[in-house]
């Protein structure tokens, strides 16, 4: 499972999955190990739980990765580990990231891009962070501003 896995994802990036828990991985997630530290922290049959460290920001996040059992009775044990973790009891299919208000303030550059599914009726989502780098510019003065009608009278009003 791991070198074909392993063959999905670029170079450099990482991955975990659920296939200890269950015969043939339900889940796998992959990310960028430049970028990203990823702890494992509970992994079933129906869901995979990681703490994320963006190692450029340095912040951390917890991910759930939630793929349910088909029949509902098989699904009982997910619901409760998921009431345990806090998320309530929102019983409808999902192919969507859901963020809560503090993750939304940590990091607003983040955006999802879902993919059509492919052989599953699944799409893959991927959760991508637009670093953006400022850098200090100096202050520059042109002798040539003094040249202009308007400059000394905008440089009074400042």
């Amino acid at each position: 499972m791991a070198c074909s896995t392993a063959r999905c994802f670029p170079i450099g990036w990482q991955f975990v999955h659920n296939l200890v828990s269950f015969p043939g991985a339900r889940i796998i997630f992959g990310w960028d190990s430049s970028l990203f530290s990823v702890s494992l922290i509970s992994c079933s049959n129906q869901l995979i739980t990681l703490s994320v460290e963006d190692l450029f920001e340095h912040k951390s996040f917890f991910v759930t990765v939630v793929y349910g059992l088909n029949l509902a009775r098989e699904r009982l044990s997910l619901w409760n580990d998921l009431r345990q973790g806090g998320a309530g009891s929102n019983k409808s299919r999902l192919d969507k990231v859901l963020v809560n208000d503090h993750w939304l303030e940590l990091f607003r550059d983040a955006e999802v891009v879902g993919h059509a599914p492919g052989v599953s009726d699944h799409c893959a989502l991927v959760l991508s962070f637009v670093h953006k780098r400022f850098r200090v510019v100096p202050f520059r003065f042109y002798n040539f501003w003094m040249n202009n009608g308007g400059f000394k009278d905008l440089l009074a009003l400042s």
